[in-house]
């Protein structure tokens, strides 16, 4: 189930046109700027009913954009607000996951997305970032899995 949701946050995100690349682990190139990456944070369960479980699956989505070679940090720094602010729109229209194929018993109830946390990463602040925490509720038919 993991997988199957994480293939549907890649793809809502290489949906959007300011990003050039999406990768599905963290990585420090990227063949295109500004890219995201998308990688498994956690994962919580919790009873629901004798035939029902919850769960929760969390991504770590992660923005960079370049702020040496061809761009100053005041340009990354305004790349970096339209793009935080475009994937941040494309999580919240799309809370339901529609089209995430789904194993059998499992239901994706909603997605819930975190404030992004900005910073830096690289060497010598190569990167501007930041980050969302993306949650995942699925509801589990013990009977049906």
């Amino acid at each position: 189930m993991r997988k199957n949701i994480k293939d549907k946050i890649i793809s809502l995100l290489e949906a959007n046109p300011l990003l050039q690349a999406v990768h599905r682990v963290e990585t420090a190139e990227s063949n295109g700027h500004p890219f995201a990456t998308v990688t498994a944070s956690s994962s919580d369960g919790e009873y629901h009913s004798t035939t029902e479980n919850q769960r929760v699956y969390a991504f770590l989505i992660r923005l960079f954009v370049e702020r040496a070679g061809q761009t100053t940090p005041e340009a990354a720094e305004i790349v970096l607000e339209e793009l935080d602010s475009s994937v941040e729109s494309d999580l919240d229209k799309n809370y339901l996951l529609s089209g995430t194929v789904t194993k059998t018993g499992y239901t994706v109830l909603f997605m819930r997305t975190s404030p992004s946390r900005w910073g830096y990463a690289g060497r010598e602040f190569e990167y501007r970032t930041s980050e969302f925490v993306v949650q995942v509720v699925v509801l589990v038919d013990i009977n049906a899995i």
